[in-house]
């Protein structure tokens, strides 16, 4: 177990890869859609299932790298009516 960013969890002990512009749902949701990265999108996590004063669904994208952005995520945000990101 490590620590990082005031969270623990596994920490690999091999190397492994992230891909570039590739981001992944966190969380699905229909009602509203945040995109966060790194700590921002942990921090968002553990708001969304901590909280219960919004009564719809939250979808959590964390697109992992800024350039080039992931568009299979950025289709999720078409469907919430934003017709682009950049």
């Amino acid at each position: 177990m490590g620590k990082c960013f005031f969270k623990v969890g596994n920490v690999p002990e091999k190397m492994y890869e992230v891909p570039i512009g590739k981001g992944i749902i966190r969380k699905k949701g229909n009602d509203l859609t945040v995109v966060a990265i790194s700590y921002m999108a942990a921090l968002t996590e553990k708001v969304i299932n901590e909280s219960n004063k919004f009564e719809g669904s939250i979808e959590l994208i964390d697109p992992r790298t800024v350039k080039p952005l992931d568009k299979e995520s950025e289709t999720s945000l078409y469907s919430m009516g934003y017709s682009s990101l950049e």
